[in-house]
Formats: C-alpha cells, sequence, structure tokens
C-alpha cells in the first residue's frame, strides 16, 4: 500500500511540474513584429492586433508539427518577435525564418531562437493556418508576386484531410514521435523520482549497496552514493519538465549505461549482492534487473532519437502518459 502510495504522490507532481512547465511557455501575442526578406523594401513593422495574434509565441509555428528541413526551401523571410520591457524598452526576443509554400510543399518556418532560448528551437515547423494566412496578407500587399497567387497548401491539405479522417492522415506522423516521447519522459523521470526518495529515506542503506559492488575505492564509494543521490532528482526534474533538452536524455542514457555495466559485472562474477536500485535490502542483483535496466535505457535512446525537445502535450495526452507511468512504476519496473 506504501509503495501505491508513493506512486501516487509521484505521478501527480509529475503532472503539477507538467503544468508550471507549460505555464512558462504560454502562448500569446508579441507587442511587435518586424518582417524583413526578399521583395520588401527594408523593415515591415507589425503592430495590428489581429495580426500580432496571428505571431503568436508558438501559434504561427505549429509546435505540434515538426517537419524535415525542406531540399529546396526557397527565399525566407526573417521574423522578429518584440516585447516591450518597462524599464529596458523593446527587447528582441526571438527569430524565425519563414518560407513561403513552393512546389506544392506547404510554408515551413525555422525556429532560430534569440534572446530567450527554448527546447523548440533548432527545429523546423509547419505553419499555422492563420500565420499563412497574415504572411500572405503582408506580402501581397507589398506586391511581392512570388507569392500573391499561392493559396496555403496547408489549408488544402487540411481541406483533404477533415477532422473526422485524422487518424489516417499524414499530418500527425509528427505528433506521433513527439507523444511516445512524452511518455517515455513521464515514465523515466517517474522511475527516478521513486528511486530517489526510496534512497534518501535510507542513504546509508544506498552507500553499503554501492560499496557492495566493489567497482570502486572503499572510500570512494560515499562519495559516489552521493552524486548519485543528487544526480537521480536532477534528471527526474529535467525529465518532467523539458529542462536541458536532448542533454538530459543524454545523461539518462549514460547513467542508465553506467548501471547496467555495475549489475553486468557482478552477475559476471557469480555475486549475490543487494541491488540498492530502490532502496530496497531485500532485492538482490539478478538477470531480471539486468533486463529491467536494458530496457530502461532501450527507452531513454529512442525518446531521444525520436524527440529530443519537450513535447507540447495536450491534457488529454499528458494524462495518458501519466497513467502509463503509474502503471508501470506499479508494476514493479
Amino acid at each position: 500500500m506504501g509503495r501505491i502510495r508513493w506512486v501516487g504522490i509521484g505521478v501527480f507532481l509529475a503532472l503539477l511540474v507538467i503544468g508550471l512547465s507549460r505555464s512558462a511557455f504560454a502562448k500569446g501575442p508579441p507587442d511587435k513584429v518586424i518582417v524583413q526578406g526578399p521583395g520588401l523594401s527594408g523593415e515591415v513593422e507589425i503592430t495590428d492586433p489581429r495580426r500580432l495574434q496571428a505571431f503568436g509565441f508558438f501559434q504561427f509555428e505549429d509546435i505540434s508539427q515538426r517537419v524535415d528541413p525542406p531540399s529546396d526551401p526557397g527565399p525566407g523571410y526573417v521574423i522578429t518577435r518584440y516585447v516591450r520591457d518597462p524599464a529596458r524598452g523593446w527587447i528582441a526576443w526571438n527569430r524565425l525564418i519563414y518560407y513561403p509554400p513552393r512546389g506544392g510543399r506547404p510554408g515551413v518556418v525555422w525556429a532560430e531562437g534569440l534572446s530567450v532560448t527554448t527546447n523548440y528551437d533548432g527545429f523546423w515547423y509547419a505553419v499555422s493556418a492563420e500565420g499563412e494566412r497574415v504572411m500572405e496578407e503582408i506580402l501581397h500587399e507589398r506586391g511581392v508576386r512570388a507569392v500573391r497567387h499561392l493559396r496555403s497548401s496547408l489549408e488544402q491539405e487540411r481541406a483533404r484531410c477533415p477532422v473526422e479522417a485524422l487518424a489516417t492522415c499524414s499530418d500527425l506522423s509528427g505528433e506521433l514521435p513527439a507523444d511516445l516521447s512524452g511518455a517515455l519522459r513521464l515514465v523515466l523521470g517517474g522511475v527516478f523520482l521513486r528511486a530517489f526518495v526510496a534512497k534518501a529515506r535510507v542513504p546509508r542503506r544506498f552507500v553499503e549497496a554501492v560499496r557492495a559492488y566493489a567497482l570502486l575505492p572503499p572510500g570512494i564509494a560515499p562519495i559516489a552514493a552521493g552524486g548519485l543521490l543528487l544526480a537521480e532528482p536532477v534528471l527526474a526534474l529535467a525529465l518532467l519538465t523539458g529542462w536541458g533538452g536532448a542533454l538530459a536524455w543524454d545523461a539518462t542514457v549514460i547513467l542508465l549505461g553506467l548501471f547496467l555495466i555495475a549489475v553486468a559485472v557482478n552477475l559476471r562474477r557469480g555475486r549475490q549482492i543487494p541491488c540498492g536500485c530502490f532502496g530496497s535490502a531485500s532485492e538482490t542483483i539478478s538477470y531480471h534487473t539486468l533486463a529491467r535496466l536494458v530496457l530502461l535505457a532501450l527507452a531513454a535512446l529512442v525518446a531521444r532519437l525520436l524527440h529530443p525537445a519537450y513535447p507540447d502535450l495536450s491534457i488529454a495526452r499528458a494524462g495518458a502518459a501519466a497513467a502509463l507511468a503509474a502503471l508501470l512504476l506499479v508494476g514493479g519496473l
């Protein structure tokens, strides 16, 4: 019963942290936008509220639809979004490079970042339908003929792919890797959180478990144990919030790889020693322990390759992922 209670607390904290982290990147319009590019004479300043809404943070770029870099993007337009600070004046917050529809391809955008960096920077995204419309208006008004005749290919694709048939359409292909990566983040973040809480309750037992592996000099074992007790909550927080981006995945793969090597070496030596995995004194290392670590390391590696950035999980998808995390933890991962 105590085990389930801790799992419930962990999942609750995970969802709470996700909610806080999402609010930190809340969607909203900038205070001003500057557009520059071919066919435009100088800078085009956008302050109209309707258009600013279309240029909103994470609204112009559809972060749920990451796309592959186009082989021939054509001419690009630099979009710089500004916020006004009462003390510092105008601040260039971030920058996008917009590429209009070309050769049947919808408009795409490269998220360059600028003053503030997020896990969404450095990737290509589809452009939202409203963002596409507003950019077409701006370019049309200034006589940029290269795009005057183009209707939004994205709108045409969505007309071909109505809401009730989304499950069969290609524009979900970019969401599935993000959803899977998001679910794995919750699972692995929950695993590290649970492991830390259990070990922190009996730190001396964990130090003895590290010493029992006999892979480090006896005097170094307490330092290594302390380092692991520090690393696990940091990784749990990074995975659950997205802090560190791909770096968090790299650290996760490395740490799980070290655990895997330590268990494999001692199994090969034929030793039966306490696992120390979740602070339990009764669990000894076994091939079940080894298999569990292999699965966790593979899950981290797959998530790292699929979608290293923190995905914009919907509430429904976040809830489903949290339920999966709870199920796996209760099942004794």
